[in-house]
């Protein structure tokens, strides 16, 4: 689970705490890239990760959310990332929800998406291989629809494939 984050200390402690209490039956990890936020993130980040063995924490400077996200990708290690705003409280199956779409070597991302009156939101996962074979985000989006844009190079690479599909989930697990 990437989660990058740029000045939302307050909010960003109940993000990871629904994170790290996940129903899940495999393993996980959680990354988060702070992208050089000025407020108390960092010290928060430091102190909140100690000991907490599937979460890692990196920071750079502020570059943009498509790049803190690359940088979760390249260190991550398991075969399904998946996005995760650095605003939204997961419910306890989120990750389940999401990972059991991926039933079939056919199925490339999953996506859930929370209609929350006038704003909603998604979280999408990707099978890692195909992450590295687009090269992640374009990281000249600096905000907003950068996950569509990755979702149809993911489809660009696999379109030809009559196997290829696509699983979206009206109730995704999360609110924001």
């Amino acid at each position: 689970i990437i989660v990058a984050t740029y000045n939302n200390r307050k909010t960003l402690e109940k993000t990871l705490d629904a994170l790290l209490v996940q129903k899940f039956s495999g393993k996980y990890e959680i990354i988060v890239v702070n992208d050089g936020s000025f407020d108390d993130t960092k010290q928060f980040l430091d102190a909140y990760s100690k000991n907490k063995k599937n979460l890692k924490v990196f920071h750079q400077e502020n570059q943009g959310v498509c790049r803190a996200r690359n940088r979760g990708i390249e260190n991550s290690q398991y075969e399904i990332v998946v996005n995760m705003d650095h605003d939204c409280i997961a419910e306890k199956n989120w990750l389940q929800t999401l990972v059991d779409g991926f039933d079939s070597e056919s199925v490339r991302l999953t996506s859930s998406y929370f209609d929350h009156g006038a704003r909603g939101g998604t979280s999408t996962a990707f099978r890692r291989e195909d992450l590295l074979k687009v090269g992640g985000y374009d990281e000249e989006y600096r905000y907003y629809r950068e996950d569509t844009d990755l979702s149809f190079k993911i489809y660009d690479l696999h379109h030809s494939n009559p196997e290829f599909r696509k699983k979206y989930f009206k109730k995704p697990g999360y609110n924001y």
